[in-house]
């Protein structure tokens, strides 16, 4: 090991620079050691202002509310109001009975069975008229057994008492006999003891306070410079000291310590005017005046204005002596207490702290950016880095031990030893290869450290060894590294087995081959940073921010921390802590609690735990070391439950939320960080957790009840409190019988819907094939059908074009044959004559037939008007009657108007075409009907179907002929169709056809009806709207 040059102080040199800085300093690190807690009105105090408070022997706080005739209980929990005779004085005390005394000018008040009974008390009365213009009581009192107090009044000590005969005033003990005075306050322990303050000191008695008669006191004198000093205002504090206001007449105040069998003190300065003095949990002291708070360093004789707490008067303080003071206010009540991580003044200053190691007896050693610090919890001492030394730490990985006298100091690349005897520090260099980078991984018990050594320029792995001090020890051939050696980070010993980390897994070996983890084996991409066996034999791994358990060869997660984990910690008593940069995480009764700054950590960020002989638990921060006090707070918080009213009883079934709340004593933990814990019935407890509700689930008839605990983050854990009891009826919907049964019925149901589903399928696949079968039959039935059409339409034009064929070759005939006749006899005019007009006849003749056929092709514009059918019938026949002199017309007419919407030239002209058919049909023998109706129905043979709707015009054409046979009815609307010969009054078979297509278009139904024989009858249905 090779010396380095370093400008070291001794630690005699530097032993009172380090112990004035780290007193200059406490102040300000002690600050966070302390927790004020604000009871104002708007917490439920039901007055402001508090003039006086005093600590029972029941642990309760009582407050007397100033100039008024109330006196408030508090138990840290909750406040209960009392009314106070408006004349009592500022101290309410109780005894361990529960009666409650309190003093007042004319003597003192007894609270039993419930009223307040007052006694007149001569000493009192003396007391009060010797100190008129005290805003406190003159008097002390201590209470005793039922009905006996103790009474501190005029230099002596009385006993009160109250029994069948009356109240009785008894003088114990005259110190003014044994040459002491002033005597001005009498308090009593919770150790039982009781002191008495008296000028220039005080007296102890070892109690209890009923024995004091039978006891000699314990007197400690001041100093004789203070001698004259009359101490008032005794506060017991946690580190076991006693702490008084020191008054002399014409002097400024003194605030004197009395700690180890010495006094401390100091005076304070013209305005300051303290009334109380005492110590918090940390060692911070404490003043006030009527006007504001301080902060005391009796070492430096500093007082310092503070701004703490906000308040505006402060009247009283009392302490318990375990780290919890209460302050008296013009706003309330102010509750101080001391947090769960505390620094002292002997921890250094704010300088963040990478590791922490034990020393060899109740000290420890920690590394900062300055220095190598020695602490015994009393005072440290530094030893500085060498001079142009990088000091460039892993955090948390900094500092080893290699035996008693070595400290090795990992920094980067290279490896500081210190030697604790010589207080020196030199660099350790590797033989082979001295300008290599050495890593400590680890601590072997028997070999030393193990050490990663920067592999030499003509090799091909660094070098692994230990290092015992003394012996260089290269892991053996048989030892190969699962992984380069470049990449290992750490090595731990547990057991027989060899664990070794690097970026992305782990592995161990027990001489032979190696078992590695990677991240398919649970263990995720997180870097293991730590690798820990627990006193069960279970294996943890902290990576990353998680933590993992060895299960049957797979990393389990168990519990994610939020930040990176730093280190790992099992304490003596099982417990288990994370140190992270998202604070302290311990593993207490069976649940994961998380403490920040909001518990006294100095910074969230921390990289070292630590725990002492002692079974203190240091943790290193960014901001200095701080140590956990877990007996700054030993109660547990009390949960209620919300939902426990008879109503809410009624009502609370499946799917209700149960709502909780807790609260700690004097808010140690705030009620937003406070974690419960639920059961239902006699199901096991739920693990901890923030959430303060509950949603039930499925709940069986009967009784239930619901038991709710909290824990603060102390790990206090409450014990059950009374359950919520309810019972539950299950609707009938809800009743799993009745389920059962309508589950059943629905299965059977299921299956017989199933069972029709199935039927009803193969229907309609039936149906399916069957409207197949006759969309195919009827597809085929319209293709003959349109074949049909078609043939009829031929045959149509056949009829038509033989029918104009026979009748122009007759015409021609004729008109041949005339003429023939007239050129072999033209020398006789009478014969010429007759064959001229037989010509113009049957070019007549044929001119109709082209007349005929013109009508039945011509198409007009509809011209659709109202009208009334009467008249349009009547112009019709008229027309028919002019244009055929041989036609006889019976029209039979409604006597009213028929007004209907139709096209009157189409209406005439299918008349007169039916009256010429009819006429026809009659060879000129008989007379033509036309009957006007209204018809709610069809009558006769369809000849054309019209979409109308009833109620119907009807105009009916009525003749008297041979009539048509019933097999021709379909026929008689064929072009060229007729059942006569050819004639003079043959006909040109086209009229039917023309009524035929002009009642299509002018939408309007024809039907027939024929008797051979008889005659027929053609109707017209018109739509009347």
């Amino acid at each position: 090991m090779k010396p380095l040059p370093s400008r070291l102080l001794s630690k005699y040199q530097l032993r009172g620079m380090e112990i004035l800085c780290l007193w200059f300093f406490g102040w300000a690190l002690s600050i966070q050691a302390a927790k004020w807690t604000y009871l104002r009105m708007s917490d439920g105090l039901p007055l402001g202002s508090v003039s006086g408070l005093t600590l029972s022997p029941k642990n309760l706080v009582w407050v007397r509310h100033q100039d008024d005739d109330l006196v408030t209980e508090m138990d840290g929990y909750e406040l209960f109001s009392h009314s106070i005779p408006a004349d009592a004085a500022d101290k309410v005390h109780q005894s361990r009975s529960g009666q409650l005394w309190v003093t007042q000018p004319d003597g003192l008040y007894l609270f039993h069975r419930s009223r307040w009974t007052a006694y007149p008390v001569h000493p009192i009365q003396e007391a009060y008229r010797q100190t008129i213009l005290r805003l406190q009581s003159p008097v002390s009192l201590i209470p005793l057994q039922i009905n006996h107090c103790l009474l501190l009044a005029g230099d002596r000590i009385w006993e009160f008492s109250v029994s069948m005969n009356g109240p009785q005033i008894v003088p114990w003990i005259d110190f003014s006999s044994a040459g002491f005075h002033q005597c001005r306050s009498m308090v009593e322990t919770i150790g039982g003891e009781i002191l008495i303050t008296t000028q220039g000191g005080y007296l102890v008695f070892d109690g209890p306070a009923k024995d004091i008669l039978e006891q000699t006191p314990q007197r400690v004198d001041l100093p004789d410079s203070l001698a004259h000093l009359v101490l008032s205002s005794p506060l017991r504090n946690p580190d076991g000291s006693w702490t008084f206001i020191g008054e002399a007449e014409g002097e400024p105040r003194y605030l004197l310590m009395y700690q180890k069998e010495a006094w401390h003190w100091i005076q304070a300065k013209d305005p300051i005017k303290p009334r109380h003095f005492w110590k918090d949990a940390s060692g911070q002291g404490w003043a006030i005046t009527y006007n504001g708070l301080y902060q005391i360093q009796i070492q430096n004789k500093d007082i310092l204005p503070s701004d703490a707490v906000d308040a505006g008067l402060f009247f009283d303080v009392i302490t318990d002596g375990a780290g919890g003071a209460w302050l008296g206010t013009s706003e309330g009540v102010i509750c101080q207490s001391g947090t769960y991580w505390q620094r002292s003044p002997a921890q250094g200053k704010e300088d963040t702290v990478y590791d922490i190691l034990q020393g060899t007896n109740d000290d420890y050693w920690y590394a900062t950016d300055q220095a190598l610090f020695h602490s015994d919890n009393h005072q440290s001492l530094s030893y500085p880095w060498p001079k142009d030394q990088e000091t460039l730490f892993q955090a948390g990985n900094c500092l080893y031990t290699l035996n008693e006298h070595i400290i090795g100091v990992q920094l980067s690349g290279s490896i500081l030893i210190f030697d604790i005897a010589k207080e020196v520090f030199s660099s350790l260099i590797y033989p082979p290869q001295p300008e290599s980078v050495m890593r400590i991984l680890g601590h072997h018990e028997k070999k030393g450290w193990m050490l990663s050594i920067q592999a030499p320029p003509n090799e091909s792995a660094p070098v692994i060894t230990f290092f015992d001090g003394q012996r260089w020890q290269p892991v053996a051939d048989t030892w190969k590294s699962p992984t380069p050696s470049s990449d290992i980070l750490w090595y731990t010993l547990v057991g027989e087995e060899h664990w070794v980390g690097w970026a992305q897994g782990a592995a161990y070996t027990t001489g032979q081959d190696w078992m590695i983890y990677e991240p398919e084996d649970g263990m995720g991409s997180e870097t293991p940073q730590r690798l820990m066996e627990l006193k069960n034999g279970k294996l943890w791994m902290a990576a990353g921010s998680h933590v993992y358990e060895l299960d049957r060869n797979r990393w389990e997660k168990i519990y994610y921390a939020g930040d990176k984990i730093n280190d790992m910690l099992e304490t003596r008593d099982g417990g288990i802590w994370l140190a992270t940069n998202n604070g302290v995480h311990p593993f207490i009764n069976d649940g994961w609690l998380s403490h920040n700054t909001q518990e006294g950590l100095p910074s969230n960020t921390v990289y070292k735990l630590f725990e002492d002989r002692t079974g203190n638990i240091l943790a290193a921060t960014t901001r200095g070391l701080c140590r956990n006090v877990p007996e700054s707070d030993l109660s547990p918080p009390l949960t209620t439950i919300l939902t426990d009213t008879t109503a809410s009883k009624e009502g609370i079934g499946k799917g209700s939320e149960i709502r909780f709340q807790g609260v700690d004593r004097w808010q140690q933990t705030s009620a937003s960080r406070l974690l419960y814990s639920y059961r239902q019935d006699n199901n096991p407890w739920s693990a901890f957790s923030p959430t303060n509700r509950i949603v039930l689930g499925d709940l069986a008839a009967g009784n239930h009840r619901i038991e709710v605990r909290s824990m603060d983050r102390n790990g206090n854990q409450e014990m059950p409190r009374p359950p919520l009891s309810f019972v539950y009826t299950i609707p009938w919907k809800e009743d799993p019988r009745l389920m059962e049964l309508i589950m059943g019925a629905m299965v059977i149901m299921v299956v017989l819907a199933g069972l029709a589903v199935n039927r009803h399928i193969r229907l309609k696949r039936s149906y399916a094939e069957v409207e197949r079968l006759v969309r195919s039959r009827t597809e085929e039935l319209e293709k003959a059908n349109r074949e049909l059409l078609q043939d009829q339409k031929m045959k149509a034009l056949g009829t038509l074009a033989s029918g104009i064929a026979h009748d122009f070759n007759s015409i021609l005939s004729i008109i041949k044959g005339s003429v023939q006749l007239i050129e072999s006899r033209s020398q006789k005019p009478e014969i010429i004559q007759k064959r001229i007009q037989r010509i113009h006849s049957v070019i007549d003749q044929g001119a109709g037939i082209v007349h005929s056929m013109l009508g039945y092709v011509r198409r007009g514009a509809k011209r659709i008007a109202s009208a009334d059918l009467n008249v349009v019938v009547g112009e019709a026949v008229k027309m028919a009657e002019a244009s055929r002199s041989d036609v006889e017309v019976q029209i039979m007419k409604p006597p009213h108007p028929m007004e209907v919407p139709v096209d009157a030239d189409l209406i005439k002209q299918i008349l007169i075409n039916l009256i010429h058919n009819a006429s026809e049909a009659m060879q000129d023998k008989g007379i033509v009907t036309v009957r006007i109706s209204q018809k709610n129905q069809y009558r006769g043979h369809f000849l054309w179907k019209s979409d109308i709707s009833t109620p119907l015009a009807c105009i009916e054409v009525e003749d008297q002929g041979i009539g048509i046979e019933e097999a021709n009815l379909a026929r008689v609307i064929e072009p060229f169709y007729t059942t006569k010969a050819f004639s003079a009054r043959h006909g040109t078979g086209l009229g039917l056809s023309m009524v035929y297509e002009m009642a299509k278009e002018m939408d309007a139904s024809l039907t027939v009806e024929s008797t051979p024989g008889q005659g027929s009858s053609f109707r017209i249905f018109i739509a009347l709207k």
